[in-house]
């Protein structure tokens, strides 16, 4: 018994700031409201998404989210994102990493459950620095070289895919290349990390 309810014009909405786990600034969008063919319930379209997020920018052009059948698939865009505010989420306080990041993070929503599969991310130049020193661990054999390599890392290049699983399970592989003073050479260096974390867990 509910009416078609179409937007008039279109809307636009605006959030200085949404604190929690992670403080997003400037949120701001276009909205409209369209009919569904699932329900008597409405779709809302958001446009042109954009929001300041750790001295960057994170935006998606287009976000069709029906109200009958919440299920939603989008990409969001990453432009240089500051490492240092990011790295400081997981309180380690020997770990100091410099740079900015951009990427393509694809997102699907079914109901309450987010995924993210295959997100891509890149470093933006000229790169930036690592500098590790774990206590407590052994530095012997090849896992040794490559604590000393992160040491003092200077790198170009930086790679990472990134997947999230609807249970809060975050995944990275990351590729770096550059070189490491510590190891007293000129020759590059390559390493492969790969990275486990629960995101809801870090967050509280």
């Amino acid at each position: 018994v509910l009416p078609r309810l179409r937007s008039a014009t279109a809307g636009s909405f605006y959030l200085q700031q949404l604190i929690g786990g992670i403080d997003i600034d400037n949120i701001q969008a276009g909205l409209t409201v369209a009919p569904s063919d699932k329900g008597a319930l409405p779709q809302l379209h958001i446009k042109d998404f954009r929001a300041s997020l750790f001295n960057g920018t994170i935006s998606t052009p287009a976000i069709i989210y029906d109200l009958n059948q919440p299920d939603s698939s989008f990409t969001v865009q990453l432009k240089t994102i500051d490492l240092p505010p990011l790295i400081k989420l997981i309180n380690m306080d020997n770990l100091q990493v410099s740079g900015r990041i951009s990427g393509a993070i694809p997102v699907t929503v079914k109901g309450t459950e987010i995924a993210v599969d295959n997100g891509e991310l890149h470093n933006e130049p000229p790169g930036g620095e690592i500098h590790y020193s774990p206590a407590g661990m052994n530095p012997a054999g090849i896992t040794g070289y490559a604590l000393k390599a992160v040491e003092h890392f200077r790198y170009n290049s930086l790679k990472s895919t990134a997947r999230y699983l609807p249970s809060g399970q975050l995944d990275l592989d990351i590729r770096l290349q550059g070189t490491s003073p510590r190891l007293a050479t000129d020759r590059p260096v390559h390493l492969n990390i790969h990275a486990e974390q629960n995101l809801p867990a870090l967050l509280q």
